[in-house]
């Protein structure tokens, strides 16, 4: 398994080749090494795309796991162990994350992500997308 500074380290190598890049990862905990590289290397902003915002407080956690936190630790949210490696927490600002995906209705965890500041892209926001661009459609 990689540890935060191994996926760190490949991030800035291709940061440093003026290139984009694409973090795909199987455990949502790879956003603190995706996060931590690209704050040392400036201010960047984060879209996040999954199942779930991943924006659970460790004191609303029933697991602890940092899987379901990542989105909130990048954010500075959580141990410092994880949120503030080498002192550069926040690894994005609220306002530079927009995340789409929630398949959680659960009232508690939901206001947990409409409270700050990132935006959100819920199932519920594309479908009152989708209706409105079809009602543009069908007028014109």
């Amino acid at each position: 398994m990689l540890s935060h500074h191994h996926i760190a380290a490949a991030i800035r190598g291709v940061v440093d080749q003026n290139k984009i890049p694409l973090v795909i990862g199987g455990d949502c905990s790879v956003l603190i090494g995706a996060g931590l590289a690209l704050k040392q290397k400036g201010s960047f902003g984060l879209f996040h795309l999954d199942g779930h915002t991943d924006y659970m407080w460790p004191e609303f956690s029933q697991t602890g796991g940092a899987a379901g936190m990542g989105l909130a630790l990048v954010a500075g949210i959580g141990h410092q162990k994880l949120t503030n490696i080498g002192n550069l927490r926040p690894y994005f600002t609220e306002e530079n994350i927009f995340c789409a995906g929630n398949r959680e209705y659960d009232d508690e965890y939901v206001a947990l992500s409409l409270k700050a500041i990132c935006a959100i892209l819920t199932s519920l926001v594309f479908e009152k997308r989708e209706l409105k661009i079809l009602r543009m459609t069908s007028s014109t």
